[in-house]
């Protein structure tokens, strides 16, 4: 009877769970740097972020936040893209700083997207394009 328990339940947060997986999926940040120069340890830099809304659904108060911390400072700790249509894309342009070896690693940014869908708050964590 233990078991069939565990099962069930494991069953419900599965289907909890692999919802918001694929919704994340359906949120997409490409990101690629415009402008840079390296000023000592560190590049001072202009970057472009689009995101992609794959969602069907109309995404309203958009913002963007790296969730790597200490890898990139954005002159604004938020970047704001307001609404994106379902199927569209929103695009924001940002100067940036960050460590020399922090760009230099390849590793992609992993970014916190914040929206409104129908009238609820969502979050989405995603690693990003470039």
């Amino acid at each position: 009877m233990f078991v069939l328990k565990t099962i069930q339940r494991l069953t419900l947060l599965l289907l909890l769970v692999i919802p918001q997986m694929v919704w994340a999926n359906e949120i997409i940040v490409h990101y690629q740097i415009t402008d840079s120069a390296s000023i000592g340890e560190m590049v001072h830099g202009q970057m472009q972020v689009e995101v992609q809304n794959l969602t069907g659904s109309d995404l309203q108060n958009v913002d963007l936040r790296v969730d790597s911390p200490g890898s990139i400072i954005f002159e604004k700790e938020v970047l704001q893209l307001g609404a994106i249509p379902a199927g569209g894309v929103g695009v924001v342009n940002s100067q940036f700083d960050s460590p020399v070896d922090g760009l230099a690693s390849g590793n992609p940014f992993i970014w916190l997207v914040d929206y409104d869908v129908a009238g609820n708050h969502s979050q989405t964590i995603t690693p990003g394009i470039r």
